[in-house]
């Protein structure tokens, strides 16, 4: 799995730092589409369906790379080129 970094230099051929904000955020959904599309697939056959009327989307971003073990490594990369 490519770092946040390199996932940005080849997408916008820019680094973090010099990516805007939209850019970035962008990026950070294709990163984490990226992981998920990679985790493998439970053949298990229960389902469980889930409806909220809340939708957060900075909140499930966050959530999203947390569970897919991103989190820590995004934040650090963030932080590296003032992008908090």
């Amino acid at each position: 799995m490519l770092s946040l970094q390199e996932f940005v230099q080849n997408r916008y051929n820019k680094t973090i730092a010099e990516c805007s904000n939209e850019e970035l955020y962008l990026a950070l959904l294709n990163y984490s589409k990226l992981a998920s599309s990679k985790k493998p697939v439970n053949t298990g056959k229960k389902k469980v369906y889930y409806i909220s009327a809340e939708f957060l989307i900075g909140k499930l971003l966050s959530n999203n790379l947390i569970n897919l073990g991103l989190y820590d490594d995004v934040k650090k990369n963030l932080q590296l080129q003032v992008k908090t």
